[in-house]
């Protein structure tokens, strides 16, 4: 890009020495200044079309930038998805394991309770023996 603009800077600059070396030509002040509006104008097109690709470039760098933050944010997504399974596995089991034990300690209570019911009433003596709790 740096090339095509100094080539076409050189070619504008030196257009207007090669019409000096003609005899056949003469020179005057409003070729001139005429000359050098042309190339004000030319220049300006050109920085007009460098500033159009520089906003390109700064919207593909942002495009860019977004897509690797995306990327960025579901990589310690997953991350912590890998890292943080394990324990709440086993915090999962760690609950269901007292659920347990509590269950399990009221069904020994209530069996206690059916047990020293039983001693005063026939039906539910008759009742557990046949559950083969007694």
């Amino acid at each position: 890009m740096k090339k095509i603009m100094i080539i076409l800077f050189l070619l504008l600059f030196l257009f207007p020495f090669s019409l000096m070396t003609s005899a056949s030509q003469e020179i005057t002040t409003e070729i001139l200044l005429q000359q050098i509006k042309e190339i004000k104008e030319t220049q300006k097109i050109i920085l007009e079309q460098i500033d159009k690709r520089f906003e390109q470039v700064d919207k593909r760098f942002e495009q860019v930038y977004d897509s690797i933050r995306f990327m960025q944010n579901l990589l310690i997504a997953l991350f912590i998805a890998v890292i943080g399974s394990p324990f709440l596995v086993h915090w999962l089991t760690k609950q269901q394991e007292k659920e347990e034990i509590a269950m399990r300690v009221k069904f020994n209570r209530l069996l206690v309770a059916l047990k020293q019911a039983a001693l005063h009433d026939e039906k539910l003596k008759e009742a557990l023996t046949i559950a083969e709790l007694l």
